[in-house]
């Protein structure tokens, strides 16, 4: 059986500081604290497609304050009133309740935009590509190298 991990990874666009939803946290008292919040539910959540769940046997549990200050190692004041503001910027939504959840679970918006994933295995062929086109460069450079030699200085290899 293969053992092969999924790595997972967030794409932050180079403007995210600059957007007018994460100008306002910042803005925010303790608003550096939310946007990190923010970054780690983003982090956390990876794992359950965007949502921000405790998986409990065959259950799905959502976190409550407590346990999201749990998961995140932020004050549970910090994490109370940084929800009510990511909700209030649309950054996290409250999921509807299911038969398997009785309560919402939070949710991080625009999720699919913001995540990607690969195994090992991928990783392992997009090294192997890589490093097969670095061998091919280096012997067209090679070839060129040869033919601009003038005749006569032919390279003798020892």
């Amino acid at each position: 059986m293969s053992n092969n991990k999924k790595y997972y990874f967030m794409k932050i666009k180079d403007d995210f500081l600059d957007r007018d939803d994460i100008k306002w946290l910042m803005s925010e008292p303790d608003g550096p604290q939310y946007v990190c919040l923010y970054l780690a539910l983003c982090i956390r959540s990876l794992r359950h497609e965007g949502k921000l769940i405790q998986q409990v046997g065959n259950d799905e549990i959502p976190y409550d304050v407590h346990g999201l200050s749990r998961l995140t190692g932020m004050p549970p004041s910090v994490v109370e009133s940084g929800m009510h503001r990511l909700i209030r910027a649309q950054l996290v939504e409250i999921l509807p309740p299911t038969e398997a959840m009785m309560t919402g679970a939070f949710y991080i918006s625009h999720y699919e935009s913001m995540v990607g994933s690969e195994t090992d295995s991928a990783i392992r062929m997009r090294k192997m590509r890589q490093n097969r086109q670095a061998a091919t460069r280096m012997q067209k450079m090679r070839s060129r190298k040869k033919e601009a030699l003038p005749p006569g200085n032919a390279v003798k290899n020892t």
